[in-house]
């Protein structure tokens, strides 16, 4: 099965996903018997090709130049808000043991800069990120001396016109990382994933939820659906909780309110404008 869908996934050399669902969506391709199937591991099977969809395009859409000094890139508050907070670096790592980042997103562009612009505390802020459903980057894939990452450096296909065999060392990576274990999709986590995340948003903090949308399935990951957070009120109504909301949804305000009441601190503008303009960001 896994081997059909590559295959499939191959014949586009793989250069467009957009091609590929067009042609599923015109029934050039068929998939029903694939989606039909009640077959445990033929399942299994097709989530991992799943994946390696998910690992190409991620891989593929990476640019360098997101992380100029001029761009628009919330990440620059985080690295402001983590080299402010104090004096030394000995007080800046202190302050650290109190951040935990939980991010949702599969893509690489989180550890590559903190790799490339917060260098000296790389490992303390990485032991503190948690991806509930795992992360292209490796801990092991890392090239100190050319400061990238060995196998696929980051926005490796920048360029205008990458050639099909820059392309290809794409797919094969994405096919590894797919094939791996190294993402997880929803049901896929376990007891023990969800209560080592649930400890953390259930302790006395501070919490931002930057571009969360508040889906049931991942505010049950977080515990903020769970009973223990629900009946402890202490805990919601002391702490410090923003939001954002770009746009002003009210389908994202009705989520927020339903399990926060009113007291959280919105923002309708994008992480970057919200943490610039609205929001207080800073390790406490």
């Amino acid at each position: 099965m896994v081997s059909q869908n590559i295959s499939i996934v191959s014949h586009y050399h793989p250069f467009s996903i957009d091609e590929l669902l067009d042609s599923i969506d015109n029934s050039k391709i068929d998939i029903s018997t694939w989606i039909d199937e009640d077959d445990k591991e033929a399942r299994k099977k097709l989530i991992n090709a799943g994946k390696v969809l998910i690992a190409m395009f991620l891989l593929q859409s990476e640019r360098k130049e997101v992380f100029k000094n001029d761009a628009i890139c919330w990440y620059r508050h985080l690295r402001n808000a983590i080299i402010t907070s104090g004096k030394t670096k000995s007080e800046i790592e202190k302050k650290l043991e109190s951040l935990t980042i939980i991010s949702f997103n599969y893509d690489r562009s989180l550890d590559y800069f903190l790799r490339t612009r917060l260098s000296d505390f790389y490992e303390k802020i990485s032991s503190r990120i948690i991806y509930p459903y795992g992360c292209l980057a490796q801990i092991k894939d890392w090239n100190k001396d050319k400061k990238d990452y060995s196998t696929i450096r980051y926005g490796y296909l920048e360029t205008n016109s990458p050639n099909p065999k820059q392309r290809w060392e794409v797919f094969e990576e994405a096919k590894r990382i797919g094939e791996n274990d190294h993402l997880k999709v929803i049901g896929e986590l376990t007891k023990e994933d969800e209560e080592q995340i649930q400890a953390k948003v259930l302790a006395d903090c501070h919490l931002y939820f930057l571009g969360f949308a508040f889906h049931e399935d991942n505010c049950r990951v977080l515990g903020i659906d769970h009973k223990a957070f629900r009946s402890r009120p202490n805990l919601i109504d002391s702490r410090h909780i923003c939001y954002t909301n770009y746009g002003n949804s009210k389908k994202i305000e009705k989520s927020f309110d339903a399990r926060f009441g009113k007291i959280g601190h919105s923002s309708d503008k994008g992480v970057y404008d919200a943490l610039l303009k609205d929001f207080n960001f800073r390790l406490f």
